[in-house]
């Protein structure tokens, strides 16, 4: 099966606003009624996600590191991601949906071993 570039890329995009704690190429990296699951909560819509991640962004030492990336389906990809902050680092597992040009479903997640039998 052939993956769709789009999908990469606007991961890519998210990522990169990320990293560069801009907000609104940040947010226009999803759609605009787009779902985000986070420990924390549902994010749904623009201003959701605005209000969640605009005070996260004042962090100057946060940062995204990819560290792999795998095609799920058509539409969805799988991250593991490191990610730091003032309080820390920690390993993030996400999961994003892209559908025409934008992030539409995602999920993240902490990342945990898996527990030994």
């Amino acid at each position: 099966m052939a993956y769709p570039r789009e999908v990469f890329d606007i991961f890519d995009e998210q990522v990169d606003a990320f990293n560069a704690r801009d907000l609104e190429r940040f947010v226009a990296c999803y759609a605009r009624d787009a779902t985000v699951l986070t420990a924390t909560g549902v994010l749904t819509g623009h201003d959701e996600l605005r209000a969640a991640y605009r005070t996260r962004f004042t962090d100057p030492q946060l940062s995204c590191e990819v560290m792999g990336v795998a095609p799920v389906s058509e539409d969805w990809i799988e991250a593991s991601e490191r990610v730091r902050s003032g309080e820390g680092e920690r390993q993030v597992r996400a999961l994003f949906e892209v559908k025409q040009g934008a992030i539409t479903r995602a999920a993240l997640f902490p990342a945990h071993r898996p527990a030994e039998r």
